[in-house]
């Protein structure tokens, strides 16, 4: 359930980690979907190619 604020969340969480520099506009595009999978590599975390899997969710930050 990512909602809009759920979004923004995960981009400032993506942009302090140094992963993601786009926008922070609550909206899952390309670079936030290359940034999420970028992270998700980087923790053996399971990747999606035009979603966020759950479990990178929760290591990111985010309450669902």
């Amino acid at each position: 359930n990512l909602t809009h604020s759920n979004i923004v969340a995960m981009q400032k969480a993506l942009t302090d980690k140094g992963i993601y520099s786009g926008p922070v506009d609550g909206i899952i595009g390309a670079g936030t979907l290359s940034a999420v999978n970028q992270f998700a590599k980087s923790r053996n975390l399971p990747t999606g190619s035009n979603f966020v899997t759950i479990e990178v969710a929760k290591d990111l930050g985010l309450s669902l």
